[in-house]
């Protein structure tokens, strides 16, 4: 049986403004889609040093003094003659570490100098291997095979773990899918929700970064002759008490896209467009139900957005009118914590068809525990607890009286 593979959600497009790329894809040699799994830019024939070609050996500018390499330098930017430097071990050599590591951290440099750095290599790299993760200043591939099993002295020492790695996780072929039905903006599926669970218990040597459940961007579609729907859209993922919660952001804006004088035109209302708008926010509901039911409810932009709840799954969102032409939707997913495919909420976030199960809320707000919950795990948020006076209130002795309140215990226990 074949590995699960553990791609990035934004992999069915290449709008991903988080997990940019830095080139357009390269078709393989037999036109199929690019190979994202080689490890960089293959040379090609005509640059290859054939070594029944005397002249070639000559042409290469390893072969030249270090003296010529050094006037050449001297005409390169500073970031330039770092990229030089790091494009072989040969000129790495000649022009001393010194002129990449001022670029680096490890030699003083500023986080702007730093991230300007990383963005030039990557641009210089040109492969759609690797993306660029800013808040683990690193590289990570976007494609990767997840792996048979967690070695078994990874989480040996972790008694309460032991029993939760021993659940199932390669992948069943369902997945969360949102965007519209013709081509997904997001794509989650378990591997990858393990795969990040794997990195939060064990640690950065396994599984993947958090981020790669980040994604931002914006589409076009066209509403009339003379206008376009923008769409832009925003998901933050976030680990609260063991569980990956989803927070994603869409905003909806009429674009005209042609300005005519003294004639009649016939444009359809933002709100009506998306009334009959087919964008899934979660397998079972599309921003056209969500927006029916703020219509009920009545949307202003004065007051706050109520949160509405699936039927089917935990997902929360709401919707608020920002002015005549936009509309904002935010929606709160709980995907659970990606230990098992059988685990109760994954299997109510994947559900689809006749056979689907109404979700037992119990009072769970999945939005606000994202937003006011800041424990990634459970033993933390007990420690926290413990240290207050049980009800998550906080006493300060120097100042007298409770000093802030920022443990909702209630919230925590429904999540």
């Amino acid at each position: 049986m074949p590995l699960s593979a553990i791609e990035l959600p934004c992999r069915s497009h290449y709008s991903c403004a988080y997990h940019k790329h830095w080139c357009p894809p390269r078709p393989s040699q037999h036109g199929d889609s690019p190979d994202i799994n080689r490890s960089g830019p293959q040379p090609s024939d005509e640059n290859h040093n054939h070594n029944n070609n005397p002249a070639s050996s000559t042409t290469s500018i390893q072969s030249l003094p270090a003296e010529i390499i050094f006037s050449i330098a001297a005409y390169l930017a500073p970031l330039e003659k770092a990229s030089l430097a790091l494009s072989c071990r040969s000129l790495a050599s000649t022009l001393g570490s010194a002129v990449w590591k001022q670029w680096s951290k490890a030699g003083g440099a500023s986080w702007f100098q730093h991230a300007e750095f990383l963005d030039f290599v990557q641009r210089d790299y040109a492969s759609e291997t690797w993306w660029l993760c800013r808040p683990c200043v690193s590289y990570h591939p976007r494609t990767k095979q997840a792996p048979k099993e967690i070695p078994e002295r990874s989480f040996k020492q972790i008694p309460i773990l032991n029993a939760i790695f021993n659940s199932e996780h390669r992948s069943g072929g369902k997945h969360l899918r949102i965007g519209p039905s013709t081509e997904a903006l997001y794509i989650v599926d378990f591997p990858l929700l393990k795969a990040i669970m794997d990195r939060h218990h064990l640690g950065a040597p396994y599984g993947v970064c958090l981020n790669s459940l980040r994604c931002q961007g914006q589409r076009t579609y066209a509403i009339s002759a003379t206008s376009n729907l923008l769409v832009h859209h925003a998901f933050q993922p976030k680990i609260v008490l063991d569980r990956v919660l989803l927070h994603a952001v869409f905003t909806f804006s009429a674009q005209p896209t042609m300005f005519i004088r003294n004639m009649s035109t016939h444009d359809m209302p933002l709100a009506d467009f998306l009334a009959t708008f087919d964008l899934s926010l979660c397998a079972h509901t599309t921003c056209a139900d969500a927006l029916r039911q703020a219509r009920t409810d009545g949307m202003d932009a004065r007051r706050d957005a109520r949160h509405y709840s699936c039927v089917y799954c935990p997902t929360q969102c709401s919707v608020t009118a920002l002015a005549q032409h936009s509309l904002r939707i935010c929606v709160w997913q709980n995907l659970g914590a990606g230990r098992s495919e059988k685990d109760r909420r994954w299997k109510h976030v994947v559900q689809r068809g006749r056979r689907k199960k109404k979700y037992a809320w119990a009072k769970e707000n999945v939005a606000q525990a994202f937003g006011s919950i800041w424990c990634s795990t459970m033993d933390e948020f007990q420690r926290q607890v413990q240290r207050s006076d049980g009800l998550g209130q906080w006493y300060d002795p120097e100042l007298g009286r409770r000093a802030y309140k920022s443990l909702p215990v209630k919230v925590a226990e429904r999540l």
